[in-house]
């Protein structure tokens, strides 16, 4: 990043560059220790490459498995009502 900013006096200069290359310093260094700490940062390209296709497995798998349970729960109320309207 640079500092493109106009000041009229050198002594103004002298004071505001360096206070503005500590601020953007000290940002750089919270920024940098905010990526340190995501998930997976620390894994290389080919390792998060592998580790997204098994996430989607198992969502993919979860998904299978909620859409069976889906279809089984209605297959049960809809026999249970059909028992309830026999017995009546």
């Amino acid at each position: 990043m640079s500092l493109n900013f106009q000041v009229k006096d050198g002594l103004t200069s002298h004071f505001i560059k360096p206070f503005l290359t500590m601020h953007l310093n000290i940002n750089n260094k919270l920024y940098e220790s905010q990526v340190r700490k995501l998930p997976g940062i620390e894994l290389s390209k080919d390792e998060q490459l592998l580790q997204i296709d098994l996430l989607r497995r198992q969502l993919t798998l979860k998904r299978d498995l909620l859409n069976k349970y889906r279809s089984i729960t209605s297959f049960d109320r809809e026999a249970q009502s059909e028992f309830q309207i026999h017995q009546h």
